[in-house]
């Protein structure tokens, strides 16, 4: 992983973790999004949030959803 993408990374979980604690509601698209958005801040200019990308993030950092949210991941 490059270093860019470890700070996409670090950010983006760093964030997920905030919202959890706060309560809010956590799925895939939502992950996605904050991906796509904190890879523009960073300038990543060819950064996908896929769902290939979404699996391996959701893997490293041992992420899964309620069912109810589980059809939106």
């Amino acid at each position: 992983m490059s270093m860019r993408a470890k700070e996409l990374d670090d950010l983006v979980y760093s964030w997920y973790l905030h919202e959890i604690e706060t309560g809010q509601k956590m799925n895939g698209k939502i992950l996605q999004q904050k991906a796509l958005s904190v890879a523009e801040l960073l300038q990543m200019k060819d950064f996908k949030a896929s769902y290939g990308w979404l699996d391996c993030f959701k893997r490293r950092h041992f992420v899964t959803f309620p069912k109810d949210q589980h059809s939106l991941s």
